[in-house]
């Protein structure tokens, strides 16, 4: 049995209740999907659509993720769908290091012109 998705906009809005948005999001979303295999268990994908240059979108994404999942405990994937015509900006990865901690997120994402 197929069991889709659902949308968890109300949840991702809780994650992150104070925060400043400079500029107007359209599109921010949290999914809650199942498996196709029919396996009893789910993901969580973060989907953000981003149309303007942001030199803190990589640390912004990276962000999302830790409170994702550490608020649900769940696998989770984070989306970027880029609408600009920019083709020198689109961020694929977050890194932090300091004094031999590293941590590091691969974005994954798509140019909606592409499609």
């Amino acid at each position: 049995m197929e069991r889709g998705f659902e949308f968890m906009d109300k949840e991702l809005h809780e994650i992150t209740p104070g925060e400043i948005i400079q500029h107007p999001r359209f599109v921010d979303k949290l999914v809650k999907a199942w498996y196709k295999d029919g396996t009893e268990s789910w993901l969580l994908i973060h989907i953000e659509v981003q149309w303007y240059r942001d030199s803190q979108f990589a640390e912004r994404m990276f962000t999302y993720f830790y409170k994702i999942r550490d608020r649900y405990k769940r696998e989770v994937t984070s989306l970027a769908i880029f609408t600009d015509n920019d083709a020198k900006y689109h961020p694929n990865k977050f890194e932090y290091h300091c004094c031999g901690t590293n941590n590091w997120l691969n974005l994954f994402w798509v140019l909606s012109g592409d499609y």
